[in-house]
């Protein structure tokens, strides 16, 4: 699906969607919403963000990807409006001259383009940021208020003043993998050519976009076919992994026990894993481990040399997602073949899936959003 249209539905797909929406949605939103209820007042969470995540889990539920995508705005139209919007809330006109539209195609041919968040003509270091979303949903507010929250606001007129470049990728199944690695490798390559060394280049993002985090340093390491290699001259300065999607295996012990309470289940990341990865790629991943696709399914030493690409990793998880284990499993890993590597694993208590993006997406600086913010400041102050 190109970047500023949405897919075109066929007949069926109309009717369909007619359906989900006046039937299938609403007795999910009913259910969901219901029992997300009474977990937040067990647990003690916001009720906001458990109704939130509920919606969110009835939208990958209810809808095919492509009928999401027919209702959704666009990765451009939600990053437009967002940066608008804000910029009529803020007075200071240091912050809102940092509120400007600045769309910056990617390379002819690859249908891609990077948002940016800050004024890249100002900004000592830069954020290569790939939202989340199963590969099939576009940017969502929520993330671009992260962006600007954990790493535009703080350090604005500083001498670590930060812009943030959103990845506007090609979403599933029109674009599976390896399309968004290639995209994101371009990505991080067009940052360089803008003059940024990649000692003040970050990488990092939530769910899916944390796998494409991983699917960049591998390509790193072992460059894919797909794509030139990209050769780096430093380390980049850090990665962030946020509740990341790495493994194609649903019988975690996190997935039975939090799916009922979180927006990602074993059913949601059955569909999205089918939905992304062809069925040509999985049977190759049957037979051949493949590091590209996702982490959990490297083979051994994969990401040994890691300490070579980046040079400090963060990776969260909330306790109670059904992702949590994947995050754990993918802390292990690159620890044991990186043991000097600086790695550091927060998890979150009474946290669901990608608790910064629920944070950003209601309105809340809680936990996640003030630990990403100090872990950004340490990793940038360290010089």
């Amino acid at each position: 699906m190109a970047h500023t249209s949405k897919p075109i539905l066929s007949p069926a797909e109309k009717l369909g969607l007619f359906f989900n929406l006046l039937v299938d949605l609403p007795i999910r939103a009913t259910f969901h919403i219901s029992r997300m209820l009474v977990i937040s007042l067990i647990r003690k969470t916001p009720i906001i963000r458990g109704i939130a995540a509920a919606l969110i889990k009835c939208m990958f539920l209810s809808f095919t990807p492509r009928q999401a995508q027919a209702i959704l705005p666009t990765s451009r139209a939600t990053y437009k409006t967002w940066v608008e919007a804000k910029a009529k809330t803020v007075t200071d006109p240091e912050l809102r001259s940092r509120l400007k539209v600045d769309v910056q195609p990617l390379a002819s041919g690859l249908d891609s383009a990077i948002l940016w968040v800050g004024d890249r003509s100002k900004a000592k270091r830069v954020v290569v940021f790939f939202h989340g979303g199963g590969y099939v949903f576009t940017l969502s507010p929520g993330h671009v208020a992260w962006c600007w929250n954990s790493y535009v606001a703080d350090n604005i007129n500083t001498d670590h003043e930060t812009a943030v470049a959103i990845l506007q990728y090609t979403v599933a199944p029109d674009g599976p993998f390896p399309t968004q690695m290639v995209q994101a490798v371009a990505a991080v390559r067009q940052v360089i050519d803008l003059g940024f060394s990649p000692s003040n280049i970050l990488i990092g993002g939530d769910s899916a976009g944390g796998n494409l985090t991983m699917q960049v340093l591998a390509h790193l390491l072992h460059p894919h076919p797909s794509s030139d290699p990209l050769l780096l001259k430093e380390p980049l300065a850090g990665a962030f992994i946020v509740s990341p999607w790495v493994g194609r295996d649903t019988t975690a012990k996190s997935f039975a026990d939090n799916s009922a309470g979180d927006m990602i289940s074993i059913a949601v990341g059955r569909t999205l894993c089918n939905t992304y990865v062809t069925r040509s790629e999985l049977s190759k991943c049957e037979v051949k481990e493949n590091g590209w696709i996702m982490a959990l399914d490297s083979p051994a030493g994969w990401f040994g040399g890691l300490e070579k690409v980046v040079s400090s990793i963060y990776v969260t998880v909330g306790v109670d997602e059904a992702l949590a284990d994947q995050g754990r499993q993918l802390s292990q890993i690159i620890s044991t073949q990186n043991p000097t590597l600086p790695l550091r694993l927060e998890e979150f208590a009474k946290d669901i899936h990608d608790g910064i993006f629920m944070e950003n997406t209601v309105g809340i600086e809680g936990q996640a959003t003030r630990a990403m913010k100090a872990w950004y400041q340490k990793v940038i102050n360290k010089d």
